[in-house]
């Protein structure tokens, strides 16, 4: 599982094996170990490859599958009130991190839509 996720991260972003690996110290084989599933990370390294990927730790171990913290949601919108600024944002955002939020976006969706109404506007 962490394996095929540092595999399609490192793809997303455009990353060799070999970059990932200067990254982290360690060599090519080691990540080829890593995405085949040979060898698992050790805490550290998925520490390093969280912040690498810019994902949570829980993402890469598979606990979840929301890739950033409410933390960097805030960081990235608590500025941008209008609709017009967010989606300003949203269009500079990398393929990575649009595929996040929208698997974000895809669980409210699915958790309102079990509730049977979206939230109200707070006044």
């Amino acid at each position: 599982m962490i394996g095929e996720l540092i595999a399609e991260l490192r793809k997303d972003l455009r990353l060799k094996q070999t970059d990932v690996a200067a990254y982290l110290g360690v060599s090519a084989g080691t990540i080829s170990n890593y995405e085949c599933g040979r060898y698992e990370p050790d805490l550290g390294t998925v520490r390093q490859l969280s912040r690498l990927f810019n994902v949570t730790s829980d993402y890469l171990l598979g606990l979840t599958d929301n890739k950033y913290t409410t933390l960097q949601l805030k960081r990235a919108f608590g500025s941008h009130s209008t609709l017009e600024d967010c989606l300003s944002v949203l269009q500079r955002l990398n393929k990575v991190d649009q595929k996040a939020l929208e698997i974000v976006l895809q669980t409210f969706k699915e958790k309102y839509d079990a509730q049977g109404e979206l939230p109200r506007e707070k006044k």
